[in-house]
């Protein structure tokens, strides 16, 4: 499904089919650019050139967040991520809200540790607030988001403008098989690999998210074109809205999407438009953790 046909079997699903017309048009102004969750003044409605006409993907001008972090945050985990380093996350609680930096991260959910549940999903994250969400797919990127409210299910959009989406492109060590192994004396070749497995040459991510430092990463905030932050169901959860998805994952965390998004004014996050999971973490934020 298009970005629209998903809003409109969404929208139908919990509505009926005599919010068919409502559906159709509410997707209809989505592709256009118009968002139909914020008509607070001085939003935008849509990214447009000054012709009026909606940008091609390829014409975007994705700028990664840039604020000052700094990686000697101390962060404070309640157990080892088997995603993302301790100095990625550093980088992550570094560019969250600065109430937030001197809490502990607790281990909401995993895949890994708790199997393949969406119900365990929003049981163990549902009374905590905010959560950062990580993500490996097969081809090795790690990428993610901050979500600002509690995951639920809504027949609309929630959040707030604090949210934000993430990427730290394909890290050698992730990558499987061959990819991952390290080869003493020849970085050309553990690029070339690295290359040729994620697809590289393609740069699906956009400008700059394969080309940073992969302990850095790249980060996307609000843009304020719509509020299309954060939207869950029974068998889905997705961040950002407006053309694509910036991060869709479906209920049993193995296939999902990425897209140019005009909530973040990110690039695809993943490896590629469509990937499969092989790690899923949610952390949550503690005041008081002892470790």
């Amino acid at each position: 499904h298009t970005y629209g046909d998903f809003l409109v079997d969404s929208i139908m699903h919990h509505n009926g089919d005599g919010a068919k017309m409502a559906a159709e048009a509410v997707a209809a102004m989505s592709l256009a650019g118009h968002s139909h969750a914020d008509a607070r003044p001085g939003l935008t409605s849509g990214m447009r050139d000054a012709g009026g006409a909606v940008p091609d993907e390829s014409e975007r001008n994705h700028r990664p967040l840039s604020l000052p972090t700094s990686p000697s945050i101390p962060v404070r985990l309640s157990a080892p991520s088997s995603i993302v380093s301790e100095t990625q996350m550093q980088h992550i609680v570094g560019h969250c809200p600065a109430r937030y930096h001197t809490s502990a991260l607790t281990l909401l959910y995993s895949t890994v540790r708790h199997g393949i549940s969406l119900n365990t999903f929003y049981q163990n994250t549902g009374p905590s607030r905010p959560t950062v969400i990580v993500i490996r797919d097969t081809r090795g990127a790690v990428f993610g988001a901050f979500a600002a409210a509690n995951w639920r299910h809504d027949r609309t959009y929630y959040g707030t403008g604090e949210c934000f989406v993430f990427s730290f492109g394909v890290c050698p060590e992730n990558l499987p098989g061959e990819a991952g192994k390290k080869v003493p004396g020849d970085s050309t070749k553990v690029h070339a690999i690295i290359a040729d497995n994620a697809k590289l040459d393609a740069n699906p991510m956009g400008e700059g998210s394969g080309s940073h430092n992969p302990e850095e990463g790249s980060f996307y905030k609000w843009s304020k074109a719509n509020s299309y932050f954060q939207f869950s169901g029974n068998d889905f959860l997705a961040m950002g809205g407006g053309g694509h998805f910036a991060l869709w994952v479906d209920g049993e965390f193995l296939n999902g999407t990425s897209g140019a998004c005009e909530t973040f004014d990110s690039p695809c996050l993943a490896s590629a438009p469509e990937f499969e999971c092989v790690a899923f973490e949610a952390w949550g934020f503690t005041a008081n953790l002892k470790i």
